[in-house]
């Protein structure tokens, strides 16, 4: 070749070749997926809170009649108790619970451990599918790579067999450079 017809040799580091066009849209769809399941949960917890807020004051209110109702019925019933043995009692039940709040403390330590556990999960199964969602075909090759080599090809193979995966090649395929089955 004739030095004035040759390629002029390009310098400098080689450029990432862009997305390809299925690409981009495999990942805005994803991220499309992911922030609509962001807004559905925010907003079911929106809902939450604002019908729990709208119904508090109806609560208390319910709460107060409810102890006056018992108060009444404890009078008029065929216990007779006064008000002052009614406030006896109610004082006996604050000092009961006043000698158990570590109990309950505990208990309710275990129930925002548990909380912070489920949220821990959501937040561990949304990573999750976020990356599988990108390359589910990579990370199920990197599991299939954690099986003993000899078990690789049948596991691949009831892969592709099931309908799930693709064939790289006709005939027995060899995975990581394992011997093909043998029957």
């Amino acid at each position: 070749m004739s030095p004035s017809r040759a390629r002029p040799r390009r310098r400098g580091p080689a450029r990432p070749a862009a997305p390809s066009h299925p690409a981009r849209c495999r990942r805005a769809s994803i991220v499309v997926a992911l922030l609509a399941l962001v807004v559905l949960v925010g907003g079911l917890l929106v809902l939450v809170v604002t019908q729990v807020r709208a119904g508090a004051g109806d609560l208390s209110d319910e709460g107060m009649a409810a102890y006056d109702s018992l108060r009444q019925f404890l009078r008029t019933s065929p216990l007779k108790l006064t008000a002052g043995e009614f406030d006896q009692y109610v004082g006996q039940a604050g000092q009961a619970l006043q000698d158990a709040s570590q109990q309950i403390l505990s208990g309710v330590a275990a129930i925002g451990s548990a909380a912070g556990h489920l949220v821990a999960g959501g937040l561990l199964t949304l990573f999750a599918t976020i990356f599988l969602l990108i390359d589910g075909r990579g990370v199920w090759h990197w599991v299939v790579r954690l099986f003993p080599r000899a078990a690789t090809v049948n596991v691949m193979v009831e892969y592709v067999a099931s309908g799930r995966g693709k064939a790289r090649r006709a005939g027995p395929a060899t995975v990581h450079g394992a011997p093909p089955a043998s029957a």
